[in-house]
């Protein structure tokens, strides 16, 4: 929540869901990332919509398209995976994008990568060369490296704890666990939320 409206310089969307949902967000101007692959003629009729809805984009947005999950499933190919393994690679193939836009160095985030992944390497070195080749990828796009600065915030003096939507979900059941007056127990199932209620 913020007390002005915030946009966000960039958009990836890799579906029209996301874009429709997504689009009011993006600065006028904004750097739009559109996966091909998601945007064929029966996926524009599911979600009803016009393909001219991207004409009309493409007047107010920097719009960059291609097949991201073709490319991705490419880039990994010579690993033993399988297809839904390589597509689940493709949020790193569009990380390498952007960094390669923003001038930012791969190497903190194959760092990541080794460690998130240290207990499966195929993993691991499947999302570092998606990660490669999509910065490599960027490079071959000719696009304009673009400016960023970090602005300074208003945020008043204070601790601040920083938490997932799980953690939030999990604490806000037992707040109201812990404070009513009913005798009906809370039952969760279906999600990882048991940790908190231990």
């Amino acid at each position: 929540m913020a007390e002005q409206a915030i946009f966000t310089a960039g958009l990836v969307a890799l579906n029209l869901a996301a874009l429709k949902n997504s689009l009011q967000h993006l600065n006028q101007g904004g750097l739009l990332i559109i996966n091909e692959d998601s945007y064929q003629d029966k996926d524009w009729q599911k979600a009803g919509m016009d393909k001219r809805f991207l004409d009309n984009c493409a007047e107010h947005y920097h719009i960059v398209s291609f097949p991201l999950i073709t490319q991705t499933q490419q880039a990994v190919a010579a690993l033993e995976l399988t297809k839904p393994q390589a597509t689940k690679t493709k949020n790193f193939y569009v990380l390498g994008l952007v960094l390669w836009l923003f001038d930012l160095p791969t190497k903190a985030y194959e760092a990541f990568i080794t460690k998130k992944f240290k207990a499966n390497p195929v993993i691991a070195k499947a999302n570092e060369a998606a990660l490669v080749a999509g910065y490599n990828y960027a490079m071959t796009l000719e696009l304009a490296r673009r400016d960023y600065m970090l602005g300074e915030t208003n945020r008043q003096v204070g601790e601040y704890r920083q938490i997932t939507g799980v953690e939030a979900i999990g604490l806000a059941l037992a707040t109201v666990a812990t404070h009513t007056d009913t005798h009906v127990s809370l039952w969760l199932s279906n999600y990882p939320f048991f940790g908190y209620f231990a």
